[in-house]
C-alpha cells in the first residue's frame, strides 16, 4: 500500500504497519529503507535495503520481516551475533562453571579464532566452507605471523612455535564445536555446521616427537642438578630474590617427583588441592605405608570418574610433600589450607602455577631439554617415564593402566616395544642356570646329527653351547 508523506519521497505499508519500506525525501543515494515492528516487543528496528529499485526492495523487505519475525515469536536475538560477542559469552560462562581447560579455550580463541573470524557479524551466515579456510590459516599461520596476539600484548616472545599437528587441529575443533553448540543451544544458529580436524596436509606427531627419559641415570641426573640449583649460593646483588628463588624450586621438585612417581596427567596434577593427598597405612603389612591420592571425577581427563593413585615410592613422595607444604606455610599460611591448590601461583593463590613453563625453563638452563633423538623433553615426558619404569619392572599392565587412567589398549599400543623386550627377558633369566646349559648341549647333539653338514657346525655350536 503506497501513500504519500511530506518526508518521504515513497513509502510502503505492509502487514498492517508492521513493515514500512521508504525512501526519504533529499536522500543522494536515493536507496530503500525499512522499518518494522513486532508484537510484545517494544520499538522498532530500521535497516537499509541498499538498492534503489521499487520491486527488489519490497521484496528484500517482507523476506527480512518473515525472518526477525520467525525470531521474535521464539524470544530470539532480532539481530545476528558477531563472532567476537559470541566467543565472549562463552569465555564469561566458562570462567562462572569454573572449567579446568579454561586455560586452553582462552587461548585457542583468543590467538587463532577471533583473528581469523573477527570480521564475522552473524555468526549463523557461518557456513562448513568457512571452517574449512580456517585449518588452511592454521596450518600456514607461523609463516605468516611471527607471534599471537596474547605474546604481543605481554610483551614476549614466542617460545613454541611449532609446526600445526593433527593433535592440535583435533583440540580446536573440539573447541569450535563446544562454541557452535553453545549458540545453538541459545538460539543465535539454526543449524551446527559439521566441524572435524582435516586428515591431510598436517603434519602427524607420534608418541617419539616428546622427549624422554631414557633410564634411571638419566633421570636422577636431572634430579642432581635441580638439588644444585637449590643448594646455589645467591649472586650479592640478588640476595633478597633468593627465598623467592628457593621455594620455586622447591615446588618444581615436589611437580618432578610427583608425576614421575605417580604417572599423573598433567592437567590432572594442576588442579590437585592439599586435602587429595593422604599417607595411608598398609592393611597388610603395618611398616608399609602408601602416598594416595584421590583424584576426583570432575578433575580426570573427560571427566572419566574418580580414582585412586598410589605412589610408587611408598611414603617418601609423602615426606618431600611435607617439606615442601613446610615452605608454603613460610610464604603464606593460607597457601597450605586444605581445600587450597596444590601448585598455586605465589601471586594469585587461587589460579595454578605454570609448571610446564617452569620445567623447560628449568631444563634449558641445565643442559637437558632435549633427549639422544633430539626431542624436547617436558613435563609430559615424567609420565612417559613412569610407564616406562613400571613395564620394565613387570607391574602387570592392567595395574598401570588403572593408577594413570587410560585403557590396556592405549598402553599395548604406546609400549608395545616394552612388552616384546620383557617376554625376552622373561624367557631368558634362567639361562645360565645348569639345567638350562644340558639342555642347550642336548639340543646341539640333536641338530648335529639330524641335519649334518646342511648346517654350519661352527654356528650350530656357537648357538647351542
Amino acid at each position: 500500500m503506497t501513500q504519500e508523506y511530506k518526508s518521504y519521497a515513497d513509502y510502503i505499508s505492509l502487514y498492517d504497519g508492521h513493515l514500512t519500506i521508504y525512501i526519504r525525501k533529499g536522500s543522494k543515494k536515493g536507496l530503500y529503507s525499512a522499518r518494522l515492528t513486532f508484537p510484545s516487543r517494544k520499538g522498532s528496528e530500521r535497516v537499509s535495503l541498499r538498492t534503489a529499485d521499487r520491486n527488489e526492495a519490497i521484496y528484500e523487505a517482507k523476506r527480512l520481516y518473515h525472518e526477525m519475525r520467525a525470531k521474535a515469536d521464539r524470544q530470539l536475538p532480532l539481530r545476528g551475533t558477531s563472532w567476537e560477542n559470541l566467543t565472549s559469552a562463552f569465555l564469561d560462562l566458562r570462567q562462572k562453571e569454573d572449567r579446568h581447560s579454561m586455560r586452553e579455550y582462552t587461548w585457542v580463541i583468543t590467538n587463532f579464532l577471533n583473528p581469523f573470524f573477527q570480521d564475522c557479524e552473524d555468526v549463523a551466515s557461518l557456513r562448513e566452507e568457512d571452517f574449512a579456510d580456517y585449518w588452511e590459516y592454521r596450518r600456514k599461520y607461523w609463516e605468516n605471523h611471527d607471534s599471537t596476539p596474547i605474546s604481543r600484548a605481554a610483551g614476549r616472545d614466542v617460545s613454541n612455535a611449532k609446526p600445526y599437528s593433527h593433535q592440535a587441529a583435533r583440540r580446536e575443533a573440539v573447541i569450535i564445536r563446544s562454541l557452535l553448540k553453545y549458540a545453538h543451544d541459545r538460539g543465535i544458529i539454526s543449524k551446527v555446521p559439521r566441524v572435524l580436524a582435516p586428515k591431510q596436509d598436517i603434519e602427524k606427531r607420534g608418541e617419539t616427537s616428546r622427549g624422554i627419559w631414557e633410564d634411571k641415570k638419566v633421570y636422577k641426573q636431572m634430579l642432581r642438578a635441580l638439588q644444585t640449583l637449590q643448594q646455589r649460593k645467591p649472586e650479592p646483588d640478588k640476595i633478597r630474590y633468593d627465598l623467592m628463588r628457593k621455594r620455586r624450586l622447591a615446588r618444581l621438585r615436589f611437580w618432578i617427583l610427583l608425576l614421575s612417581n605417580t604417572g599423573i596427567r598433567v592437567q590432572e596434577a594442576k588442579q590437585l588441592r592439599h586435602e587429595q593427598i593422604v599417607l595411608k597405612p598398609d592393611s597388610r603389612d603395618s611398616d608399609l605405608a602408601f602416598t594416595i591420592i584421590n583424584l576426583e571425577k570432575k578433575q580426570s581427563k573427560q571427566q572419566r570418574g574418580a580414582r585412586q593413585i598410589l605412589s610408587r615410592d611408598f611414603h617418601a613422595t609423602y615426606f618431600y610433600y611435607l617439606k615442601y607444604k613446610k615452605w608454603l606455610e613460610d610464604w603464606n599460611p593460607a597457601l597450605v589450607e586444605p581445600e587450597a591448590l596444590m601448585f598455586p601461583s605465589f601471586r594469585r593463590p587461587d589460579k595454578p602455577f605454570d609448571q610446564m613453563s617452569a620445567m623447560r625453563r628449568f631444563l634449558v638452563e641445565v643442559g637437558m631439554h632435549l633427549d639422544k633423538k633430539g626431542n624436547p623433553r617436558s613435563s609430559y615426558s615424567l609420565r612417559h617415564f613412569y610407564c616406562t619404569q613400571r613395564l620394565q619392572e613387570n607391574v602387570p599392565v592392567h595395574a598401570i593402566a588403572w593408577n594413570v587412567g587410560t585403557s590396556y589398549e592405549q598402553l599395548y599400543k604406546t609400549y608395545s616395544h616394552l612388552l616384546t623386550w620383557n617376554m625376552r627377558d622373561y624367557l631368558t633369566k634362567n639361562a645360565r642356570t645348569p639345567q638350562f646349559a644340558r639342555q642347550r648341549q642336548a639340543d646341539y647333539e640333536d641338530m648335529k646329527e639330524l641335519y649334518g653338514e646342511e648346517v654350519d657346525p661352527l654356528l650350530l655350536k656357537k648357538l647351542f653351547t
